[in-house]
């Protein structure tokens, strides 16, 4: 498994590169303020965010003005079989960037499933649960 400082992990005979660039381009908007639109278009229509989505990111950015998710590993699962998405479970660090200058980095992991949306036909996230390790975060 090759890796570059910015790319996400996958297994080396992990071949769907749409998917490879529609998680790359969801945390790339997932980092960036401001951007809760853009980042909530990566969900399904009922997508779940476990909390309501937009909402949920616009509190997490009036506490901290700057964040960068590195998603160290995904391990891709088999297609779920009662709802036939895809799963994936994903390892990284996020660093919180707090208003005073300090920043705080923390472990986070996630359990999350794609499914093509029914009106563009495009990957979504269905289901996303994320776990802060010690995120000294105020939601």
């Amino acid at each position: 498994m090759v890796h570059h400082k910015g790319e996400l992990q996958f297994p080396d005979n992990y071949t769907d590169t749409a998917i490879k660039k529609f998680l790359k381009d969801y945390f790339e908007s997932s980092n960036t303020p401001n951007a809760h639109e853009e980042t909530g278009s990566y969900f399904t229509e009922n997508g779940v965010f476990c909390i309501e989505i937009l909402a949920l990111r616009e509190r997490m950015w009036d506490s901290v003005p700057g964040r960068e998710h590195r998603a160290h590993r995904i391990f891709p699962f088999q297609t779920n079989k009662e709802t036939k998405n895809e799963e994936f479970m994903v390892y990284g660090t996020v660093t919180y960037k707090h208003h005073d200058g300090a920043h705080k980095d923390t472990g986070w992991g996630g359990r999350m499933e794609l499914a093509k949306d029914h009106k563009s036909g495009q990957q979504k996230i269905a289901i996303l649960h994320c776990f802060l390790v010690s995120a000294l975060v105020k939601l």
